[in-house]
């Protein structure tokens, strides 16, 4: 069946001699991978369409049963200039795609997903600093569409609202509730892991895996509140000081490794120096 959508290209990669196969982000269907053949010779049809990190309308023949799908027409939609021309925008919207291709399934449609993408990606094109705090917001938010939404302001066990004065302290942060842990239930719980020892050895096994908090103090809860409210075009503007970013960063990536078997640590992210501490293991 000849089918019609928007799609954002992930990423692509050569094929045989003349072509090559791309995976994008489609509006109406999820991630996929398509052939484009001829895409490779000189005057191929599809242009600069088929670039990655570019919005097209692409036209397909769509297959129920397989895995790659024949592409016969594409069309530039966005083409994102400054993205493609400046390399720390670059290194954010790779990263972007990245962690797309890496936690979305196949052919699993979720418009939701293609807008938060969508706008993370005209947020970098016409942003004029802080491009890694987008990076940051569409990890918040992208946890949520998955159904990991983390709290900020509520107790992560007993539910109850912290208090003016408790939101202002150092607080466990539960990974698999996402969010802090009041003082009353803190004593009814174990031990809270230091994030350098759950890096260095990774997620502990069995019942204890369940039950993994870290400490977040109270700079890094509210800039990731205000990541996870505010509108992608305004977080540029957030300012915050060097340690907090670490430790947004180090909290980030716990929170999707905990809760995203397929999590792995972005290669772009590390290629284009955003990330702010060194390789670290995965959950096994």
């Amino acid at each position: 069946m000849i089918e019609k959508t928007g799609a954002i290209v992930l990423k692509s990669m050569k094929y045989r001699d003349t072509s090559k196969i791309v995976t994008v982000y489609a509006k109406r269907f999820g991630k996929m991978s398509c052939l484009a053949k001829g895409a490779r010779t000189a005057k191929n049809k599809f242009g600069s369409s088929l670039e990655v990190l570019v919005e097209s309308e692409i036209v397909f023949y769509h297959k129920q049963a397989r895995d790659l799908h024949l592409l016969s027409q594409a069309s530039t939609l966005r083409p994102f200039k400054k993205i493609h021309a400046e390399g720390d925008r670059l290194g954010v919207a790779l990263s972007i795609a990245e962690l797309v291709d890496r936690l979305a399934h196949e052919q699993e449609e979720q418009a939701d997903l293609y807008g938060l993408l969508l706008d993370a990606l005209e947020a970098l094109e016409h942003s004029a600093k802080n491009f890694v705090n987008i990076l940051y917001a569409f990890e918040v938010r992208l946890a949520g569409l998955f159904g990991y939404a983390p709290n900020f302001t509520r107790c992560a066990r007993c539910g109850k609202a912290l208090g003016t004065a408790e939101q202002e302290r150092l607080l466990p942060f539960l990974l698999d509730k996402g969010g802090p842990v009041c003082a009353a239930c803190r004593e009814s719980l174990g031990p809270v892991s230091e994030p350098s020892e759950i890096i260095r050895l990774g997620f502990p096994s069995g019942g204890a895996f369940s039950r993994v908090m870290i400490p977040l103090r109270a700079p890094t809860r509210r800039l990731l509140e205000r990541l996870a409210g505010a509108t992608l075009s305004s977080v540029p503007m957030l300012e915050y000081e060097s340690a907090t970013g670490n430790e947004l960063e180090e909290t980030l990536r716990l929170y999707l490794q905990y809760h995203f078997d397929r999590f792995r640590p972005l290669r772009a992210q590390a290629l284009f120096g955003l990330s702010r501490a060194a390789e670290r293991p995965v959950r096994s």
